[in-house]
């Protein structure tokens, strides 16, 4: 299970360096297209070979191990392609406030009375 909290470090990794760059909506966006081949690439070729132990294993509780190996593998992609993105969505601020010298990007808004102010 340990290789499928590289998908999270991968994408992860992707959305701190964009979010120097751009705004938390557009990282997600960006790493979410720069990472996602990767992650389904992987992850399928390991979900693949553990069901093709569970099914060419002749001792259960090899196959078993398979099994789990799959489902964990598919777990843990999903979790990647959908929880991920929304908790550094919503965390956005508490990772920027948190994070030694993040350098994260600050897009100026427009308040009510037509000033701008930074993030």
């Amino acid at each position: 299970m340990g290789a499928t909290v590289d998908y999270a470090i991968l994408f992860t990794t992707h959305y701190l360096d964009l979010r120097k760059e751009t705004s938390s909506k557009k990282a997600i966006h960006t790493a979410m297209g720069e990472t996602f081949k990767s992650i389904l690439v992987s992850g399928s070729v390991l979900a693949i070979a553990g069901l093709a132990l569970n099914i060419s294993s002749s001792n259960p509780i090899v196959g078993e191990l398979g099994m789990l190996l799959a489902r964990g593998t598919l777990l843990s992609m999903f979790m990647v392609f959908c929880l991920l993105p929304a908790l550094l969505r919503i965390f956005d601020g508490v990772i920027r406030r948190t994070t030694c010298k993040a350098g994260f990007f600050k897009a100026k808004e427009i308040n009510f009375n037509g000033k701008e102010t930074k993030q």
